[in-house]
């Protein structure tokens, strides 16, 4: 028997390298509003979660609400066959392991929720699409 691999998912948003303080910056910038979520690829409710995420970006992104992804993996390369795979189409940066200590991660996945450049929640594990839903209604109000 035979199978064939068809071809990966072509990269139309390709994750990039950023130090955790470049990264700070920007999402402290203040009009950021939103949500900055720190993933791993190897993690099953993360890859459950990021779904979620890319249906409520292209639902809210035009009144505002702006999502970034933060990669905790190991290796820089290994969240772009995941971000392909689902079409995420929210700025993703690789940072690596050590953003867990900048950032206070205690585990995979985080949400952070930010308005107006300031991180006022932090919520470890997974979220429902109605709770990131509310999150985003409270954001604005």
């Amino acid at each position: 028997m035979v199978t064939a691999c068809g071809p990966s998912a072509p990269t139309v948003n390709p994750v990039k390298s950023i130090e955790p303080g470049a990264l700070k910056e920007l999402i402290h910038a203040d009009g950021y509003t939103g949500f900055l979520v720190a993933f791993a690829a190897w993690c099953p409710p993360c890859k459950a979660e990021l779904p979620d995420l890319v249906a409520l970006y292209r639902a809210y992104k035009d009144k505002g609400i702006q999502i970034v992804g933060m990669s905790l993996d190991e290796n820089p390369e290994a969240a772009q066959p995941l971000v392909n795979r689902l079409g995420v189409p929210f700025p993703v940066y690789w940072v690596g392991t050590p953003a867990m200590n900048d950032y206070g991660i205690v585990g995979v996945p985080t949400l952070m929720v930010v308005k107006a450049g300031k991180i006022v929640e932090k919520r470890p594990g997974r979220q429902s699409y109605r709770e990131l839903e509310r999150k985003i209604e409270a954001l604005l109000d």
